[in-house]
């Protein structure tokens, strides 16, 4: 009874051969009864093995052969199910003398959902390390980025009465806007990236940026939305979300060389406990599905799990880099969302991304105020903190350009200091990660707590989510990405100090 009983397969083998199995084996490989299993070799369910180069059955006889001497093993497998799939197993062997030779008794365990996890935690690893590595690059590129971009615009407004040399200062900016790009590309794919999230209707920005998809893609590709009318909210950075759905069409249109029909679908979905437990970075909830399907070429089963990985990519060199994929994953996943790909050779490719639900309101978009291409100066006063003293000499510049009167501090404390002795300083300007004891978040709270009339704006070359303080964010602080230009500054600095 407890053989017939049991919740993990157990089957006898005798004279190399299945003798006796239970109904839990027998439903494990899927077959109708155990005819198929009994008198057949441990070796005719399983597929060759791979890891030496020997057949299933030479490996099957050495283990078998073995067991005199090995009156216990435990090892893992791989069996086939009726049906031709393939799963992993554990397989707990014990061995005792029988009438005529060895009796082996072996109890199999579906190890597939462990292997799953231990898949994810590999590549939990990787991207942590890949962050890691990431937002150190991006902290000191940024700063580069920062000083090179900053003294080139300056240079620029001095270069418009000489042609050639505003040309070469003009190319030198578009390739230092390009590095900026990349870095923001790395940090994506990371998950390190600063996000903006706001509450979005994703039927609405997918209607906005349908034309720019038809201009990206030709003619000779189809665009068909499909969109539920009553689609929930989802609290999202828009942008981003618009470089994710372009990331999918640009790579569903490679796919179709020869024409074809690009699909977008939104509809509402909940996930329960059974659903999101088969994936780590899966939670129950409401989600936003928004599916990208094509015609294309589809993607090979054997290099599917991998389209997400970093630097991976199936183009020619020189075509693609292997961050489309991975930024789209590193953002959704960021916004603790969850992505899925669906593909066959020569039947397309499916994309789901589940976008978390919010039960928020859309903000009222007749009250944010429209801005001009001209870029806002002042007069007020602006305490720079930044200890990379290049950094802080470009900012300084650039500030007193614009019109205002720049102070300058190394560290958060004598930025404390120079506040106690300046009565007439607006705006406190500082980075986000400083020496000296004291971050600029930590800068910005003890402002707010001793000066409470004074702005805080805060700068950053670095978005690790162990140096950004999400609470502090969400109180309305304003971040403003390195590296910056003159017109995203110069317009941060008005928002900031106009602000009520």
């Amino acid at each position: 009874m407890l053989f017939d009983n049991s919740g993990d397969p157990i089957l006898i083998i005798e004279h190399g051969r299945f003798v006796e199995c239970n109904q839990a084996a027998i439903d494990m490989l899927g077959y109708a009864n155990e005819d198929v299993l009994l008198q057949s070799h441990p070796s005719e369910i399983s597929p060759e093995y791979q890891p030496d180069g020997r057949s299933s059955r030479e490996k099957a006889d050495e283990i078998l052969a073995n067991a005199a001497d090995q009156p216990y093993q435990r090892f893992e497998w791989t069996h086939v199910k009726a049906d031709g799939s393939t799963f992993p197993v554990e397989v707990s062997l014990t061995a005792f003398p029988g009438k005529d030779g060895m009796t082996l008794h072996t109890t199999w365990r579906d190890i597939s959902e462990r292997k799953q996890l231990e898949k994810e935690l590999r590549h939990s690893q990787k991207m942590d390390a890949l962050g890691r590595l990431t937002g150190g690059i991006a902290h000191d590129f940024n700063n580069l980025l920062t000083v090179i971009l900053g003294n080139l615009q300056l240079i620029e407004k001095s270069s418009k009465q000489d042609e050639s040399l505003h040309a070469s200062v003009q190319a030198a900016l578009d390739a230092g806007v390009r590095g900026a790009e990349l870095t923001k590309r790395l940090l994506a794919v990371s998950r390190q990236q600063l996000l903006a999230p706001k509450v979005t209707d994703v039927n609405e920005l997918v209607t906005e940026i349908e034309p720019l998809l038809k201009r990206s893609l030709g003619e000779d590709i189809s665009i068909r939305t499909r969109f539920v009318d009553d689609i929930w909210l989802t609290e999202i950075d828009p942008s981003q979300l618009e470089i994710a759905v372009l990331n999918l069409a640009v790579n569903a249109r490679d796919a179709m060389r020869g024409g074809g029909k690009l699909t977008i679908e939104t509809s509402n979905i909940s996930l329960d406990e059974d659903c999101a437990a088969p994936e780590v970075e899966v939670t129950a909830g409401d989600y936003v599905l928004l599916t990208v399907s094509d015609t294309g070429t589809g993607i090979p089963e054997d290099i599917l799990s991998q389209v997400f990985d970093p630097f991976f990519t199936t183009k020619e060199p020189g075509k693609g880099t292997g961050l489309g994929l991975s930024m789209v994953y590193g953002f959704v996943t960021q916004s603790k969302g969850h992505i899925e790909t669906d593909s066959e050779e020569g039947r397309g490719t499916t994309v789901k991304l589940y976008l978390p639900r919010t039960r928020s309101a859309i903000e009222d978009r007749s009250a944010t105020s429209t801005r001009t291409a001209i870029i806002p100066a002042g007069h007020e006063t602006i305490l720079v903190v930044e200890d990379e003293a290049a950094v802080r000499r470009i900012a300084v510049e650039l500030l007193s350009d614009l019109g205002y009167r720049a102070v300058e501090a190394s560290t958060g404390a004598e930025a404390l200091a120079i506040l106690g002795d300046h009565e007439d300083i607006d705006l406190v300007f500082s980075d986000i990660v400083m020496p000296g004891g004291m971050t600029g978040i930590e800068l910005a709270r003890q402002v707010q707590q001793d000066y409470p009339h004074l702005k805080v704006m805060l700068t950053s070359g670095y978005t690790g989510t162990d140096i950004l303080d999400s609470n502090f964010l969400q109180s309305g602080e304003v971040v403003l990405n390195k590296p910056y230009q003159k017109q995203e500054l110069a317009q941060a600095v008005r928002d900031v100090l106009d602000r009520e």
